[in-house]
């Protein structure tokens, strides 16, 4: 946890967890309201009985002499539910396919470019770039465009990377998807799970990537998916999110969120064009 010197002198669990809660904050930007301490009370008490300590005095005082003994990434992706299923919001899918592909699929053409620069920045254990993967595939084989891999998928979260990198999912799972898709770009294994085709799972990049860092990427992207991940945000880490993803988007590019999530229309610095998909101006 590597407390700082100042900070040695308080050992109670009350100050431990506050800290813990601040720290997540600045480093993930995972806002827990003190009132809602419970969820992570609960976490740190089952690291106390793994460590055979009692309570969380004991577990402040053990934490002051080994702070090795929590590590603050794991215990954010624990704070997180990283729950995603194919098809989901998939009024996003319909507009992607009917009205944003083919728009900047458009833009691109004027410009001469034959490329196309897709972000999925909460890819959890797979199922949303997959899928993202298949729609471009079919909408640039409908404008007879070559697509050389080119989706970057990216999470916070190294475990859920590991099973999105095996692209393995139960059948139930793909089944939510149009049959055409799966016919296309899954084959059944042995076990009776879905596997992507190599095909696809060339299209996909996955890196581990937290987006309170800075964005390193040099070019813009025509399409992002950030979809679910900022319910865990407070009202100014989301609007300095959207702001850096603003200036990460090409002008007549895309933004797409979850359907819950809604910002402060007079900050928001992209057009809305309908619930959850943004745009910025051309």
């Amino acid at each position: 946890m590597n407390l700082a010197p100042s900070s040695r002198k308080s050992v109670s669990g009350a100050a431990t967890i506050e800290e813990i809660r601040l720290r997540l904050k600045s480093d993930f930007g995972i806002h827990i309201r003190p009132e809602n301490n419970t969820m992570l009370e609960a976490r740190l008490s089952k690291l106390a009985r793994s460590l055979g300590l009692t309570g969380l005095d004991a577990l402040a005082k053990h934490l002051q002499v080994h702070p090795e003994a929590l590590d603050v990434s794991d215990l954010a992706d624990r704070m997180t539910t990283n729950y995603t299923y194919f098809h989901r919001e998939n009024a996003h899918y319909d507009y992607l396919v009917e009205s944003a592909l083919p728009q900047v699929l458009a833009a691109r053409k004027r410009a001469g470019q034959i490329d196309l620069k897709v972000w999925c920045a909460a890819a959890s254990s797979g199922e949303e770039p997959y899928e993202l993967a298949m729609w471009i595939r079919e909408a640039l084989s409908k404008e007879n465009v070559h697509y050389p891999a080119g989706l970057l998928a990216t999470d916070i979260s190294s475990k859920v990377l590991d099973v999105a990198r095996k692209g393995e999912y139960a059948a139930a799972a793909v089944a939510k998807l149009p049959d055409a898709l799966i016919r296309r770009y899954f084959t059944k294994l042995p076990s009776g799970a879905m596997r992507v085709t190599p095909e696809l799972h060339a299209d996909v990049t996955f890196r581990r990537f937290n987006l309170m860092s800075p964005l390193p990427f040099r070019s813009q992207f025509d399409i992002i998916f950030c979809r679910n991940v900022m319910i865990y945000f407070d009202r100014e880490t989301i609007h300095d999110l959207l702001e850096r993803l603003y200036e990460k988007t090409v002008p007549g590019g895309f933004l797409f969120v979850g359907l819950s999530e809604s910002f402060d229309r007079k900050r928001c610095p992209y057009t809305v064009v309908r619930p959850g998909i943004y745009r910025r101006s051309p």
